[in-house]
């Protein structure tokens, strides 16, 4: 499977997005190298993935559904946390798979309970919520200026999300795993889910993970977190 994304414009000389571009002559020119790509590797376009990633994702449907029906993309989905663009995408014959946030501090039970009721992939967006999950960051963690990360520190209410991971150490690695196979396997146990959006898992997984495969941590685990997350009431929102 090859996959790519489309929907964001931007400036490529700065790398700063300017817009958002759901036209059908722009679906076609974001995708065509990726489909040079699969064709020149088996001689046939057929098996892709296209997830389009902007906000008016209502106007790309049609287009996206159109280039479908001519066999263009077999399959496409939108990366999105609203469940009702979400809802209206699933309607969609080709598509196939929402992407959104889950991770420990971000739940998502109507989402997924939306993937299942329309049979879609949930494909899971920041499960590391973006480091912060990966048991290296404190109050005191200096990112370099060029991180746009960097200005998460400055807000107070994430500050307190990092409080909350610190709390958790305990028994995120209680059972020898490191902050990101915990991470990787509330997912894993929450969803039956593969954890995977931004984290490729083969030989850079590895790397990340330390280890093998994730496991799902234990439902004793599971109620820690809730309870953990509840008493020290955590923003939920800042990453």
């Amino acid at each position: 499977m090859i996959a790519t994304k489309f929907g964001d414009s931007f400036d490529e000389q700065t790398g700063q997005r300017t817009g958002e571009e759901p036209s059908p002559a722009y679906i076609r020119r974001a995708c065509q190298p990726a489909c040079a790509a699969w064709i020149a590797t088996i001689s046939t376009c057929t098996c892709f993935t296209f997830a389009t990633m902007t906000w008016s994702g209502r106007r790309g449907a049609p287009h996206a559904g159109g280039a479908g029906r001519r066999g263009k993309i077999r399959t496409y989905g939108w990366s999105t946390d609203d469940l009702e663009r979400a809802r209206f995408f699933a309607q969609g014959s080709h598509c196939t798979a929402i992407m959104h946030r889950l991770n420990i501090m971000m739940d998502a039970p109507e989402m997924l309970a939306l993937c299942d009721e329309y049979d879609l992939a949930s494909i899971n967006r920041i499960p590391l919520a973006m480091g912060v999950l990966s048991g290296r960051w404190t109050a005191s963690t200096q990112l370099p200026e060029d991180d746009f990360r960097s200005e998460f520190l400055k807000v107070p209410e994430f500050l307190k999300d990092l409080e909350t991971v610190r709390a958790m150490g305990q028994v995120l690695t209680r059972d020898g795993r490191s902050y990101v196979q915990a991470a990787l396997g509330w997912i894993w146990a929450a969803v039956h889910a593969r954890a995977g959006a931004g984290l490729s898992y083969g030989r850079a997984g590895r790397g990340r993970c330390g280890g093998p495969a994730p496991r799902p941590i234990s439902e004793e685990q599971m109620q820690e977190i809730r309870r953990l997350k509840l008493d020290r009431s955590p923003a939920g929102s800042s990453q």
